[in-house]
């Protein structure tokens, strides 16, 4: 499953807060085919939010949802130019987004990959690495090799 695309990788990305930030990975998502309806994906990931921060600490959030309109699995991916307050689990502000969009039916491949995030971005040098690359490539290439790492 290639759920990668550099179209949906932004490096240096500037927002004004989290729902700017929302609003232009969903954007992304629907420009590119991803979800059918902007609203409907934007607000399950605000009610996801509401449940319980998905700002996992260390500088990162990992937004995520399964919803209908969810055309194909992806994974959007952005390298903030500066910490974002997230209300993060650790109280941190975070620098790198990696937002899941999943289908409904599609739990498996769901489950793994926000696992294959996690474990991908734990260590300090990883996330330096990865604040570090100067192309959409480069980015795809860390998750790859992580994924046959772990």
């Amino acid at each position: 499953m290639n759920v990668f695309d550099s179209k949906l990788i932004k490096l240096n990305v500037s927002v004004q807060d989290k729902d700017d930030l929302f609003a232009k990975m969903v954007d992304d998502f629907y420009i590119n085919g991803v979800i059918s309806n902007k609203d409907g994906y934007l607000n399950a990931l605000k009610a996801r939010e509401e449940v319980l921060s998905t700002g996992i600490g260390f500088g990162i959030a990992l937004p995520h949802s399964r919803h209908d309109d969810v055309t194909e699995f992806k994974i959007a991916i952005y390298v903030l130019k500066d910490e974002l307050e997230y209300k993060s689990l650790d109280d941190s502000p975070v620098k790198i987004v990696v937002m899941v969009a999943v289908p409904t039916n599609d739990n498996a491949n769901y489950i793994e990959m926000l696992s294959l995030i996690s474990k991908s971005l734990y260590r300090e040098s990883d996330r330096n690495f990865l604040i570090e690359c100067k192309s959409e490539e480069e980015v795809i290439s860390f998750f790859i090799r992580k994924q046959y790492e772990n």
